[in-house]
């Protein structure tokens, strides 16, 4: 069910599904993005590397982090957009991990327009091991329920 900025709590926290990112989300990404790094696509120089394989690209588990958010239907019809995202990439994501996120609501901004306000959640992303391997904030603009 889709919530407004009016009915967010500071300390309010929900949890995501958890999602397995897989080698064909990799590929993907890599075309969509062009970002061919051989970290990402080539196990025989991933094996080189301080993590011994192939990880997925940080901008990819952060992509599934805005897909599982828009999954979870908080924001279907209300969110208006992102403003900023401040985020931190801890530890490699692999492929097979699964990933899930807590969030927390931080903070609620009036706006000079009484039909939105500014919702700052802060967001722990987990792997499979329960291992952090990203955190940040989002910060969007939502829609008002009387607005």
């Amino acid at each position: 069910m889709a919530k407004y900025w009016d009915d967010f709590q500071i300390g309010e926290t929900y949890k995501s599904d958890s999602r397995v990112v897989q080698e064909e989300d990799v590929m993907q990404f890599a075309s969509l993005s062009e970002d061919m790094n051989p970290l990402h696509l080539d196990e025989e120089f991933a094996k080189k590397t301080p993590y011994g394989r192939r990880i997925a690209h940080g901008m990819l588990v952060l992509s599934k982090v805005t897909g599982l958010h828009y999954g979870l239907g908080l924001f279907k019809g209300t969110s208006l957009g992102v403003l900023e995202i401040q985020w931190k990439f801890r530890k490699p994501v692999f492929i097979g991990d699964s990933i899930e996120f807590v969030a927390s609501v931080e903070d609620k901004i009036e706006t000079s327009k009484k039909d939105k306000g500014i919702l700052v959640r802060s967001i722990l992303v987990r792997n499979s091991n329960g291992d952090i391997v990203q955190e940040g904030k989002f910060i969007n603009l939502i829609r008002r329920r009387n607005g």
